[in-house]
């Protein structure tokens, strides 16, 4: 079963991204704790923006791919209703058909 394998690397790839969205949730906070100090140290601040900035840049092309793999694998062709019988018809979901 092929399809299960890509499944779970999905839920994976899922998985780390949510990781990596704490992570720069994480970042984030502590810049925000740097900045409300009276006299913020710069190097830590640049070290925290830093990886913050990784840690979104990572996580936002995580997120195209995933989107792009729905866009890919989200198209179903279906017998339409409308069409003469043997036709398909590309459907974008085909839950609300019949069962």
């Amino acid at each position: 079963m092929a399809g299960f394998g890509v499944a779970n690397e999905r839920l994976r790839a899922l998985e780390e991204l949510e990781r990596e969205i704490g992570a720069s949730l994480q970042s984030a906070g502590s810049v925000i704790l740097e900045l409300s100090k009276e006299k913020p140290q710069e190097r830590h601040l640049d070290r925290q923006a830093a990886q913050f900035g990784a840690a979104v840049a990572k996580v936002e092309a995580e997120l195209s791919a995933q989107i792009r793999y729905l866009t890919q694998v989200g198209i179903f062709w279906a017998p339409s209703y409308f069409v003469l019988p043997g036709e398909f018809h590309p459907l974008r979901c085909v839950s609300h058909l019949p069962r």
